[in-house]
């Protein structure tokens, strides 16, 4: 009899034992980890499309106006490039008078540093205008380089005319141990 509940008992407890293994969390992958940024699929290549008119103005030649064309739609391209990669900034305002819309009226500003770009083709279109298409090549630190450039957009400098405050005396212990300053990241896109 003894032996029947020393047995029933190791069993119970070799039950709880095992029950409680399968309660525990295994390693896993699922990006929950607290400051850790999720896996992020980019494109390995942005392309963008920029078009240019030849301008209608007397004292240029048939060729400068297609070089002005052509370049005109080469910066029309790397300004659509920028809006893809950067993003832009966009403002607006609107004027009412006696409950109508009087004036409303946006501007968009695009603010970016590419590097790496590379042109793909350059075509003449039928009516004279010309487009061109680039390129630039993603390589994985993208989403890594541009989290810590919007953090850097949020940093404000320290004011010149508030007053300073002086900053006690460090103690001895904290003299020996190395300081680390932070920098703002900058606000662009390095392709390499």
């Amino acid at each position: 009899m003894i032996k029947r509940s020393a047995m029933l008992a190791a069993l119970a407890l070799s039950g709880v034992l095992l029950g409680g293994c399968g309660m525990l969390k295994t390693a896993s992958n699922d990006n929950g980890a607290p400051g850790r940024m999720p896996d992020v699929i980019v494109p390995s290549r942005v392309t963008a499309v920029g078009y240019g008119a030849m301008p209608n103005m007397d004292g240029l030649t048939m060729a400068q106006r297609r070089m002005l064309a052509m370049r005109a739609s080469k910066l029309d391209a790397y300004r659509a490039l920028a809006e893809t990669v950067q993003g832009l900034r966009l403002t607006g305002q609107s004027t009412v008078s006696a409950l109508a819309l009087q004036n409303d009226s946006f501007r968009y500003y695009v603010d970016a540093y590419l590097r790496g770009a590379r042109v793909l083709s350059v075509n003449p279109l039928p009516d004279g205008a010309y487009e061109t298409v680039l390129e630039l090549q993603l390589n994985g630190d993208f989403v890594r380089e541009a989290g810590s450039a919007q953090q850097g957009m949020q940093v404000e400098a320290p004011k010149p005319e508030a007053s300073k405050v002086e900053a006690p005396a460090p103690k001895p212990e904290a003299a020996a141990t190395p300081t680390t300053s932070k920098t703002v990241a900058s606000n662009f896109y390095y392709a390499k």
